[in-house]
């Protein structure tokens, strides 16, 4: 049985086994402490990032009873697990343009417990991000979204300031 990229000769071996060893014998990166984990999903036709501690959970979305409030942000309630929880429109307060595409799902945001839901595109999934790299970008936004963002990530997701968002509930 021939092998078919055998060494040729035993220095030729002896060569490929110094690079295999180089190769495992390198330092992994020290790790970060700047990472954080975040949700990243689309609002409108932008993707945003939330830091993962304040998502309590990612429903399929649902018809939502409209309520006539103070806030225009507040577009309505939905029940979920037997609490009524405000529905708040990020588009809107972000300032994005609207979108034809409906909402597939709810992400619903909170500190300790549910704070109220968001109507979302898709849902891309958990990453970890470097809060300083984005944060570096973020000074290139408008006024309008700048207090909510706290920054940007190379490939242009928004990543939201938990504590900004979470000041936007209506129990606040």
């Amino acid at each position: 049985m021939e092998l078919r990229h055998a060494p040729r000769d035993a220095a030729q071996a002896a060569a490929i086994l110094r690079q295999r060893a180089a190769v495992l014998a390198r330092r992994a990166p020290a790790p970060r402490d700047d990472l954080a984990q975040v949700l990243e999903f689309a609002v409108a036709e932008q993707s945003v990032a939330v830091e993962l501690a304040c998502v309590r959970e990612v429903r399929l979305y649902r018809p939502f009873a409209p309520l006539p409030l103070p806030q225009p942000f507040v577009t309505g309630i939905v029940g979920l697990h037997g609490r009524m929880l405000p529905v708040l429109d990020l588009a809107l307060v972000l300032g994005l343009p609207a979108t034809a595409a409906p909402p597939r799902h709810f992400v619903v945001l909170g500190a300790e417990r549910a704070a109220f839901a968001v109507p979302a595109g898709e849902v891309h999934g958990v990453r970890a991000i470097a809060l300083a790299d984005a944060a570096r970008r973020a000074a290139s936004l408008s006024e309008g979204r700048s207090e909510l963002v706290a920054g940007i990530t190379p490939d242009a997701r928004l990543v939201l300031d938990p504590r900004q968002l979470l000041a936007l509930s209506p129990a606040h």
